[in-house]
């Protein structure tokens, strides 16, 4: 029958630090000739991460465990209360490696690496692990021959001291050992950093890269898209140009179809068959959005009500652009009128000035005549009395009303034609009449 193999027990784990009080501990260093490690600890952020990386390290507790003991206290503990006032701690974390006779070997403080905590360890070690010169105890001088019991007491005395002398070769050589073991993991482990260095700069290199083509290639589609709204923007333009455009030759049409008709012999004997059938006026609105045409080309808006004067617009005018002192008219281009002096006192609403009404504002041709007529009496005084004899008889009166009769059929005075004067001023309306 072939025998059952029984598995063997695992070894459990030692904990990294030594679990009995501060005396034992000591007394365990002085018996096993090993370095006493003190680690002050409190609960700050670096003591939390040193627990985490440094003491969990692999290569910090071989190394602890092969030549030291280590004992860890806290802040406010009796133990590290009475550590404080033997050895000077001034925070956490703080590390103290201890020699023979109490003797403090190296002293560090804040946060450690696992890497540094091992060159840390093995300097210890070997400050700890140096030969004690022993010298041998020389005889007093004697002129007599040492006897028997001297001979072997002197033999006695030569092998205690080799005794003494060998246990230290033995650690020494152990502590070269380990030393040289710690030495070539230091090196292993910066290999080992410097290759993940390496590879994560490739990566984040890789990283970059690809930020960068993402980066590209939303500028990319963020011009598209702003093209393409561009794009829509500029044809939205285009059609509510267009049917702008369609509204107003619409209008147009529709207004000279209905002028057409008004004009038409059926339409007048329509009217005059059904005399008593009143005609349904339009709703009017009530509100008048006036735009003044300056003579500099400025256009001015503002709204009135249909029950406001043509005067109250030219005071208001007046008032907007200090026109006070300056002498104009007032037109409309389409149908083209010239308000005289009684259309002033006139609303809006009866002057058909609802809605959106465009007005002209041009020069006073008839005060430019009355000033250039006062101007050439003033150059020829004696014309007068001989104009005004003239101007007697009875001949010259029929003579003057055929001239003035003849002329009106070839030409019109200056300063009947606003537009005409508005032109010689160097002021165009900015308007298209309609046919």
């Amino acid at each position: 029958r072939d025998s059952m193999e029984v598995p063997q027990p695992q070894p459990q784990p030692q904990p990294l630090f030594f679990t009995g009080n501060v005396p034992e501990a000591i007394a365990k260093a002085q018996r096993e000739n090993l370095v006493l490690v003190v680690a002050i600890h409190g609960d700050d952020a670096e003591c939390r991460r040193m627990d985490d990386e440094t003491w969990a390290a692999p290569d910090v507790q071989e190394a602890l465990s092969s030549c030291a003991v280590a004992l860890k206290l806290t802040w406010d503990s009796t133990d590290g209360v009475f550590f404080r006032q033997t050895f000077p701690v001034v925070t956490v974390p703080t590390v103290y490696f201890i020699g023979k006779c109490g003797k403090p070997l190296k002293a560090l403080t804040g946060f450690m690496d696992a890497t540094a905590m091992v060159a840390a360890v093995c300097e210890a070690a070997a400050a700890f692990a140096e030969p004690v010169s022993v010298q041998p105890q020389q005889s007093p001088p004697t002129t007599q021959s040492p006897t028997q019991p001297e001979l072997q007491q002197q033999q006695q005395q030569q092998q205690q001291q080799q005794q003494q002398q060998q246990p230290a070769a033995a650690p020494e050589s152990a502590l070269e050992e380990q030393k040289k073991r710690v030495q070539e993991k230091i090196i292993a482990i910066k290999r080992q950093k410097a290759e993940e260095a390496t590879k994560k700069e490739k990566e984040d290199e890789i990283k970059r890269r690809e930020q960068g083509k993402d980066v590209l290639k939303a500028k990319t589609k963020r011009a598209e898209l702003q093209a393409k709204l561009q794009a829509e923007e500029a044809k939205r333009e285009r059609l509510a140009e267009k049917q702008a455009r369609e509204r107003l030759l619409n209008q147009v049409r529709l207004e000279k179809e209905q002028r057409k008709k008004l004009a038409s012999p059926a339409n007048n004997s329509e009217a005059a068959a059904n005399p008593t059938q009143p005609a349904v006026p339009p709703p009017q609105s009530t509100v008048a959005n006036v735009q003044f045409k300056l003579l500099t080309g400025e256009t001015v808006r503002h709204q009135f009500d249909t029950t406001d004067t043509l005067s109250d617009c030219k005071v208001w005018l007046d008032a907007e652009k200090h026109l006070e002192r300056v002498s104009y008219r007032m037109m409309t281009p389409f149908p083209r009128k010239v308000f005289s002096p009684e259309d002033y006192g006139r609303t809006l609403a009866d002057l058909q000035l609802t809605q959106s009404t465009l007005v002209l504002v041009s020069p006073d041709a008839a005060a430019a005549t009355a000033s250039y007529g006062a101007a050439e009496v003033r150059a020829a005084p004696s014309a007068a009395p001989s104009a005004a004899t003239a101007g007697s008889s009875g001949s010259w009166g029929y003579w003057d009303a055929v001239k003035s009769l003849f002329t009106s059929f070839i030409w019109e005075p200056p300063g009947n034609d606003p537009v005409q004067q508005s032109q010689n001023l160097g002021y165009v309306p900015n308007y298209t009449p309609t046919e």
